[in-house]
């Protein structure tokens, strides 16, 4: 999937994206690129500061892998658990999961056809509905990754999802280029792997915000990581990742403890049948 060779350009009628998908290498994010931004940042409406920001945004190998992987997810979500509880919103899912799987997970493919197929405002929402999509889903993704590497029991190998070595060539001793390896090393120096995770859900979240302001989402109404629908069903964005992190695994233990439930009342229903059944056919002989 191409992540970072993004050829977006907004023209005064609608948001575009540029055909040419040709891969340019992004130049190295420095501290003057960046601060030449700021210096600047009142001048520079909202939607093309995100985009020149998102011209100096490199993102580690795992943050990109990170995203892959949620694509893939995404790709995949037919929305049939769905079907019984909200109809409209299965069919929704599953719609979001066909359009990803025929743009082969490539978020720019994607909004390409939102800016080309419905008008400028509905498309702005729209895109920013659908990263939003893909937020929930690098949630799934990342945390799952991030529970198995704090559990020392998981043998958890950060490597055996993000092998990036194995994508660089190999040259003359002293002529290595300076690789993935290196860069990622450099991103995330001394750090233990579920902290390397944790940096890299910062990393996505912060390139679907760009990418969402780039379209015209208003950065004053930043992205969450999640929303919570609280007891008077009324929800709470979380902007906070550790929070998010927190809440997410507060959610999987309760449907894990809903799921444990279900499998033995499902047991002691069969085994009510059976002895029905079976002590029955026994008093008859």
């Amino acid at each position: 999937m191409s992540i970072l060779g993004l050829g977006f350009k907004r023209s005064s009628d609608a948001p575009r994206v540029v055909d040419d998908t040709v891969e340019v290498q992004q130049p190295d994010v420095t501290t003057e690129a960046l601060q030449a931004l700021e210096d600047h940042v009142e001048q520079i409406p909202a939607p093309e500061l995100a985009a020149a920001r998102l011209e100096v945004f490199q993102m580690s190998r795992v943050a990109k892998t990170l995203l892959d992987r949620a694509m893939d997810n995404l790709s995949s979500n037919d929305g049939k658990g769905l079907e019984a509880i909200d109809p409209v919103a299965a069919k929704r899912v599953a719609e979001r999961a066909e359009l990803a799987s025929l743009c082969g997970g490539d978020i720019p493919t994607i909004i390409g056809f939102i800016c080309d197929a419905i008008p400028v405002l509905r498309a702005e929402n729209a895109i920013y509905t659908f990263l939003f999509s893909v937020q929930k889903a690098v949630n799934f993704v990342g945390s799952s990754w991030y529970r198995r590497a704090l559990d020392p029991k998981a043998d958890f190998d950060l490597e055996a999802f993000v092998d990036y070595r194995e994508e660089e060539r190999t040259a003359p001793m002293g002529l290595e280029p300076d690789g993935e390896f290196e860069q990622n090393d450099r991103a995330y120096p001394t750090q233990e792997d579920h902290e390397v995770i944790f940096a890299a859900l910062e990393e996505v979240h912060l390139y679907l915000q760009l990418l969402s302001e780039s379209f015209g989402h208003d950065p004053e109404q930043p992205m969450p990581y999640m929303m919570v629908m609280e007891k008077d069903e009324k929800f709470t964005s979380i902007y906070d990742l550790q929070q998010a992190l927190d809440a997410l695994e507060i959610k999987r233990k309760a449907n894990a403890a809903k799921r444990e439930v279900q499998r033995a009342e499902d047991m002691a229903a069969v085994m009510a049948r059976a002895r029905k059944v079976l002590l029955t056919a026994a008093a008859r002989k």
